[in-house]
């Protein structure tokens, strides 16, 4: 088990302001690297991870209103591209969930963003085929010491139904910590039997509904990733699979979880 990667899940913060200063040459070689080292969740999605390393010319092509909301200038971004297959959005939230605590490892801080820039712009930009679509951005960089702090977080006990043993507490714990979009905190874990099926919560205000759109599956991803690195800790051997269930509570349905033997 990488411990380094459960204790950068305490650590990490989302970063909105950065130093003017970019990271080292080494450093983003060594990023790129650990990118390759990264398995998908779903085979079928073919995510890509595209590091800008000259900001300025990427912040020019955000627009629109996530960009005034977010308001975060930085001197790198990770653009996140992907085929639309029925779980690449949770993918996308697992595979980059794993490069962000990678990077907070090596003290860079990171920021999850939606996704102000269209995908023919992405597209011309990166040098990307149409099947590539934008997914998600990542903006990266050294910390400025005056950042704003971390939202709170939800109690466990609201996000968990069913009896659970201290391990699972600790595990979900770890997910509870997970950063989303506009600390919705979607992710319901409902313990049955020998498996937790995991739910996403939509948010009850329209407004956050029409801005977060199908962010929160992302969010759903993110917090899987912190599932799997929390569970190696412990000790537990767990996989993902997708039932056939239906929504619960107006609650929709993502994906179980079940400890191996």
């Amino acid at each position: 088990m990488n411990q380094y990667l459960y204790d950068a899940i305490y650590k990490r913060k989302s970063i909105r302001k950065y130093k003017n200063e970019s990271v080292s040459d080494e450093i983003l070689s060594s990023i790129e690297e650990k990118i390759k080292n990264i398995k998908p969740l779903f085979n079928d999605c073919h995510l890509q991870m595209h590091i800008v390393r000259d900001g300025e010319k990427l912040d020019t092509q955000m627009k629109g209103l996530l960009k005034k909301i977010t308001k975060v200038k930085a001197p790198h971004y990770l653009v996140v591209t992907s085929h639309e297959s029925d779980h690449y959005l949770i993918n996308a939230g697992y595979m980059v969930e794993k490069l962000v605590l990678e990077m907070t490892a090596l003290n860079i801080g990171t920021c999850w963003q939606g996704g102000p820039v269209k995908d023919e712009v992405i597209q011309k930009f990166l040098g990307l085929p149409k099947a590539q679509k934008m997914v998600i951005l990542v903006s990266f960089g050294y910390t400025n010491a005056d950042h704003k702090t971390e939202y709170k977080r939800k109690d466990l006990e609201d996000l968990i139904i069913g009896k659970q043993d201290e391990e699972w507490k600790l595990i979900l714990e770890a997910a509870r910590l997970s950063p989303s979009s506009i600390n919705s905190q979607p992710w319901r874990f409902i313990f049955n039997k020998n498996k937790i099926h995991v739910y996403k919560k939509p948010p009850k205000n329209f407004i956050m509904k029409k801005l977060i759109g199908d962010l929160n599956k992302i969010d759903i991803g993110i917090a899987l990733s912190h599932i799997e690195i929390a569970s190696l800790k412990v000790g537990k051997r767990i996989k993902f699979i997708h039932e056939d269930l239906k929504s619960i509570d107006n609650m929709e349905y993502m994906i179980s979880i079940i400890e191996e033997k």
